[in-house]
């Protein structure tokens, strides 16, 4: 599998159910929900932040990118600008 352009394939990370003795609801969605994470998986050719590569932890909205199965796990393609943070 091969990102294209400026995309990057991420790997995300199962949403965690409880933090602390709070339950999180898996229903929240847009602008209050909290940043999903996951691992790149691959990078674009056009991609030209070093700090991007395989392998590494970010974080990034809810509502971006086209989410898809692949080998039973749980992928997103979306553009490089819309990883909000390297973890």
């Amino acid at each position: 599998m091969k990102a294209l352009h400026n995309l990057v394939i991420i790997e995300k990370d199962p949403a965690p159910e409880k933090i602390g003795s709070i339950y999180i609801s898996n229903l929240v969605e847009g602008e209050h929900s909290p940043p999903f994470t996951g691992t790149i998986r691959s990078v674009g050719p056009k991609v030209t932040d070093p700090d991007i590569v395989p392998g590494a932890s970010v974080a990034f909205g809810d509502l971006t990118g086209t989410l898809f199965e692949y080998d039973n796990k749980s992928l997103i393609i979306l553009p490089v600008d819309k990883i909000g943070a390297i973890l």
